[in-house]
């Protein structure tokens, strides 16, 4: 199985990476490393499903390759505070009062 976020996903509290797991053995979401390896950041989960939801929202449904080729960052604030940077085009900018695609 493909880990389509893997290196893209930035902490904006500790600037560390976000590592991927599986919870319960089947839903795939990340985590901030630096939280899971030492505890030294907070917990924020972020369900590999819901960046890909808002990513085909934009794009219309896209294959996990061509979502990977197409994000160049992303930065996670809180579990509904956070940015998708692409490579040619417009962030999404969620935020807790709305959603900029």
């Amino acid at each position: 199985m493909t880990v389509i976020f893997s290196k893209l996903i930035k902490c904006a509290h500790c600037s560390g990476g976000f590592k991927s797991k599986l919870e319960r053995g089947k839903r795939r979401i990340y985590v901030c490393s630096r939280y899971d390896n030492f505890h030294e950041c907070v917990r924020i989960p972020i369900e590999e499903d819901f960046l890909k939801d808002l990513i085909n929202r934009r794009y219309g449904e896209l294959p996990d390759s061509e979502i990977r080729d197409i994000v160049d960052h992303i930065v996670i604030r809180d579990k509904l505070l956070l940015e998708i940077h692409f490579k040619n085009d417009k962030p999404i900018i969620m935020s807790e009062n709305f959603i900029q695609y």
